[in-house]
């Protein structure tokens, strides 16, 4: 099976799962200017009706078989079992960040991680704002006297 785009694929799947639930015709719907959605529509042999401003694609399904219900459930264990998966690197990745931050920095410097002050390749990032900027908001917007470092 060749590589297939995020699109292709969503539709891919949209037709797979509306086919073995019994749909015998899928319909999408896009502006007039969004050709790649028409191209893709046509790519699945929609026919493609123009009606004010919209473009609406009619795709007709075949009658659910076995084969395409294996499909479905072989292509829904792989999602579930990536996402899976993605789901445990993901941990792993924020416990060593958690581990890292606290062997190596002290406060000050966690609080510029957490707060966007964190230095990258020589500029500064700012993700977050500062810690002041929130106790101003907290506090209505009053000035608060700046602390000795």
């Amino acid at each position: 099976m060749a590589e297939l785009g995020v699109g292709s694929a969503l539709l891919e799947r949209s037709l797979l799962a509306a086919r073995n639930r019994g749909a015998k015709l899928l319909q999408v719907c896009c502006l007039v200017d969004n050709y790649r959605m028409q191209q893709l529509a046509r790519k699945f042999e929609a026919r493609l009706t123009f009606d004010c401003g919209t473009v609406i694609g009619t795709m007709e399904n075949p009658q659910p078989t076995a084969l395409s219900l294996m499909q479905e459930m072989v292509a829904d264990g792989h999602s579930f079992a990536a996402a899976y998966v993605d789901f445990q690197s993901r941990l792993l990745k924020r416990d060593d960040f958690c581990i890292q931050v606290s062997s190596e920095c002290n406060k000050r410097s966690l609080s510029r991680v957490l707060f966007g002050r964190a230095t990258h390749g020589g500029r500064s990032a700012h993700a977050l704002p500062s810690p002041d900027q929130h106790q101003k908001t907290a506090r209505g917007l009053k000035e608060l006297p700046r602390r000795r470092r």
